[in-house]
Order: structure tokens, then sequence, then C-alpha cells
């Protein structure tokens, strides 16, 4: 992927120098014989791509051997033992095939085009970088070009537009800390190539943004194994029937997966003082953040407390009818939780098993959002609950790949009245996509 840039500069060159020639035609009858992607283009790719025996996260899937994209069933025998060079080879022609089969019918055909040799792999170079998503959009302005046979200098314009935007949108963007999938959902339109062709010109070094200034890029992880718990913690009282397998049976029977509410909780520094408790609804990934004087059971409580009376018991019970959280102290006191003043039931609590935080993957993961504006070792001390709520609403309202390009915010139902009652309580509000900031700066504490 790495290489791929250069692959596209050669095949705007190979098109753009046929086209001056007026190589372009448009013609009643298509070629009698179907055109394919020559040799030499195809040694070409390779040569660009390089050969990568095991699969590699790149940015939106996982790619194996010639930049092909890793089938699904064979990534972790390919992560195990690698794959074979025919196999990779195999791939390869795969995706040329659907290409080309796309470049006739959608253009050739269509349009009754007659194409050299050379600018036909040279428009196999560009799907295989950019997609074929281009053909497919009756108002794309490259592919209006090449029908119309446009002057040479409008198809170097319209071949490099992702320079311009690159340059444009990205960086005043990634200077406030906004990840790239947040800027791509947002301005995806303005970028003709996919988001991981766009990672990869960063990665080639060819913007103004680097890899230094993006957010940390993830990699593959092994599957994470069950942890058993110890006879210890089974044994503790405030887990009685509410351990994680007791957690997964209770998804079977009483409750549903998007019913559930992970919480947890974050440090400043290794000290007494202020904490963050945390809380992120599955049904919509919309994260909650209260600001604590402490890491106390009473800490937590006041938070439950401040709640049900903002919201009243039944959508407090509708909100957070079941939640699962971690073995910290500050959650051992069940019953505070658990029960009201009346002693009337709110939710049900349940904990992960020791050493297990990957078994609420959904909150732990959001903690780095965090992290970005609050680095590790800095104290919450200096700051208070309107500051904690901005936050909330920046993280809040960052679009996400795993969430279809939508922010969090952006997936609560305008009818949730649950939800609406629950932001007008927190004070929480959609930030413009363009002014989503997740950086240190956002919390300038003049205190």
């Amino acid at each position: 992927m790495k290489k791929r840039l250069a692959s596209l500069i050669m095949a705007v060159v190979i098109f753009v120098s046929f086209a001056a020639a007026g190589a372009v035609t448009v013609s009643a009858e298509t070629a009698e014989s179907q055109l394919k992607t020559s040799e030499a283009c195809i040694q070409m790719l390779k040569e660009f791509e390089g050969f990568n025996e095991k699969p590699y996260w790149d940015y939106a899937q996982y790619t194996v051997g010639y930049g092909s994209r890793c089938p699904d069933e064979m990534l972790d025998y390919y992560m195990a033992y690698g794959i074979p060079e025919a196999e990779a080879e195999a791939l390869l022609y795969n995706s040329l095939n659907k290409y080309e089969e796309a470049l006739h019918t959608k253009l050739i055909e269509k349009y009754g085009l007659e194409l050299t040799q050379n600018q036909f792999d040279a428009l196999i170079l560009f799907s295989y970088n950019c997609g074929s998503g281009w053909l497919y959009k009756e108002q794309d302005n490259l592919r209006n070009a090449i029908v119309s046979n446009a002057e040479p200098d409008v198809l170097v314009d319209l071949f490099a537009r992702w320079c311009n935007a690159g340059g444009q949108i990205l960086k005043p963007l990634v200077n406030k800390g906004q990840p790239l999938t947040h800027i791509y959902a947002e301005h995806e339109k303005e970028f003709p190539v996919s988001l991981r062709t766009l990672y990869s010109y960063i990665d080639a070094g060819r913007l103004s943004v680097r890899n230094i200034d993006l957010r940390r890029k993830t990699g593959y992880k092994p599957r994470k194994k069950e942890v058993a718990s110890s006879l210890v913690f089974q044994n503790q009282e405030y887990r009685q029937c509410r351990s994680y397998e007791d957690y997964c049976k209770a998804l079977n029977i009483r409750f549903s997966e998007h019913e559930v509410v992970e919480m947890d909780t974050v440090k400043g520094v290794r000290e007494k003082g202020k904490r963050l408790l945390t809380m992120i609804l599955r049904k919509n990934s919309v994260m909650l953040l209260f600001l604590m004087p402490d890491g106390t059971a009473d800490s937590v409580k006041m938070v439950f407390d401040f709640l049900e009376l903002g919201l009243g018991l039944e959508r407090f019970q509708r909100l957070f009818p079941v939640i699962l959280t971690d073995n910290g102290s500050e959650f051992k006191r069940v019953d505070d939780l658990e029960l009201n003043e009346d002693l009337l039931y709110r939710t049900s609590l349940f904990y992960c098993d020791p050493m297990a935080s990957w078994q609420k993957p959904h909150v732990e993961k959001n903690h780095e959002y965090i992290r970005y504006v609050v680095p590790k070792g800095k104290s919450f001390t200096p700051y208070q609950q309107e500051d904690i709520t901005l936050l909330m609403n920046h993280i809040n309202s960052t679009k996400r790949f795993s969430l279809k390009g939508k922010a969090p915010y952006e997936l609560i139902e305008e009818d949730d009245e649950d939800m609406r009652a629950l932001m007008d309580l927190l004070k929480m509000h959609l930030i413009p996509a363009d002014e989503v900031h997740l950086t240190p700066d956002l919390l300038k504490v003049t205190r």
C-alpha cells in the first residue's frame, strides 16, 4: 500500500499522455474483443505493491499478498501460516477481473469508447488505487471528463484532486485532533479516493499531514481468551448472581444487547482527587462523563441519585436497565447503586471477570478519546463539570468508521424522548463536524 502513490502517478502520466495525442475517441461500436489488463501492467502492480505474506491492517480492511483484500474466512490461517504466492496471485487476478468488468460495462460499452491498451491499463491502475466507485457515479467529474474527451490539463486536475483536498481540508482539521475517520465521514464527497488510500498517501509522505499528526492506528490484535475467575472473586458477596457468566445468561433471558450500559472510572494521576465516572450506552455509543470529587462508592452513588432525580425513576430504568462494570471498590456497594432511597430497583449491576476489561470493550475504547485531551498523568483537579461536559460533547460528535460514518449523537433517534431528556439534563449537544476539537487545547483552564 505504501507504494501505491507511485502507481497512481504512473496511471495519470500514461493516461494523460495518450489523451493529448487524441487517443480517446467515441465510437458507435465497442472494440470487437474486450481489453484485458496487460502483463506489463500486472508486473508493475506487483513491483509497486510488493509481496506481503501475512495480513496487515490497512485501515479499512486486512490486506495480504499484492495489496489484495484478505478474505475473512482465511484471515486466521494466513495470520498463522502466511499466504502462498500462487494464492496471492489468484487474489490479485480476481480483483483485476472485477475492475475490468466494471470498466467495460460502466464506461467503455456504455458510452462506446475506444481505449488504447495503455489507457485501459492506466484506468485499471487508477481503480486499483482508488476503487471503482467513480465508475458508478453519474455525476463523477473524472468519469464525465473521460467520456467527453476533455483536455489533458482538465484530466490532470481531476486525477490530482486528492492533493488539493489533502492540503486544504486535512491539515487544519487534523490539527484540531480530529481522527481521519471523522474527517473523511464528513468530507467524503470532497475526496476522490477511499479512506484507506488516503492513509496510504500519508504513509508515502505525499501530503502535508504526516503519520505523527494522526491519532493511533489500530493493528491486528490476537483474539483474547477467556480469563478464568479466581475463587476469591467468585466468593465475594457483591458478585453473587452478578458475575460475567450471570450477565451472559441474563442477556438471553431478561435483557437485549442494546440495553447494556458499560461503566468505568478514569483516574488523572495516582492520587486522591477528582476522577471521571464514564458510561457508554451500547445502543448508540453515546458516552456520559461525570466529574467526581474522588473515586469512592459515595461519589458513584451521588451520580446515580442525580440521574434518577433529574430523569425520574421510570426513565432511569429505561435508560440504564443493566450496567456492566469492573471490580473496583467504588462499585462494590451493590445495593446503593441498584436500589434507590425508597428501596426500589432502578438498575441491575453485573461485574466483569477479574483482569478482563476487554469484556466491556466499548467504554475502554472510548477512554482513548478522553486521553487525547487529558493525557495520562494529568490531574483532573483543575476542571469543573462544565469542562467535562464540553469534552463529552466533542467526543460524542466525532464520527466513527465503526458507526458507518456517523457520530454517536447522530444515532439518537428524533422520537427517543428518554435520550432527549438525558441530553437536556446533561447539557449535551452536537458540535458541528469541522469544529470538533480533540487536543489538550480544548480545555484551557485559567482558574
